[in-house]
């Protein structure tokens, strides 16, 4: 009993907190229960990310370059390669950049040797770096999916490595095969 008045004394708020704090406790235990049923999450470092929209872009809201290259053209940094690549071709593709940065972004690291713009596409045919000289030429591709707001860029370098012109033929078939596995 000299207990109960010890408790009896104490102030109006600490009986409201005393069984608040142990209904707490027991609720506490039972979440740590069901995370241990959890599939465990992976550590930060394991988990691939994203570059951020602050990491892709620089203060002035251009896009920045990245260690990816082919041949010699420098890929931006907002962009991931898609794993779909062709014979000749490199795919990447990044959600939510715009045309504009993208065509700048190329344009200060590339001289074009051709281009064509259409609606959601900008084709690029034989360019060369800035430099110029015997880099090899490349041929690329700007298209906006805009359903799913995604920007694909294709890059297909143009080596000869030293192959014979194909009959007319040979180029039927391999026109033909390329457009297959294009659609």
């Amino acid at each position: 009993m000299g207990n109960l008045r010890r408790l009896s004394s104490a102030p109006r708020h600490v009986w409201v907190a005393a069984p608040l704090l142990a209904v707490l406790s027991l609720g506490a235990g039972c979440t740590s229960k069901k995370r241990s049923l959890e599939v465990p999450v992976q550590p930060v470092s394991e988990v691939k990310r994203q570059p951020s929209r602050a990491t892709s872009y620089t203060p002035q809201g251009q896009l920045q370059g990245s260690e990816q290259r082919v041949e010699w053209l420098e890929i931006p940094l907002a962009f991931r390669p898609t794993g779909q690549d062709f014979e000749r071709h490199r795919v990447f593709e990044a959600k939510g950049v715009s045309m504009d940065l993208a065509r700048d972004f190329l344009s200060q690291r590339m001289l074009t040797g051709t281009a064509e713009e259409n609606s959601g596409m900008v084709f690029y045919g034989g360019v060369l770096p800035p430099s110029g000289g015997d880099a090899v030429r490349l041929n690329v591709r700007l298209t906006l999916r805009p359903v799913e707001g995604v920007l694909e860029l294709d890059v297909e370098p143009l080596r000869n490595d030293g192959a014979r012109p194909l009959s007319v033929e040979e180029a039927k078939r391999a026109l033909a095969a390329e457009q297959k596995r294009a659609h």
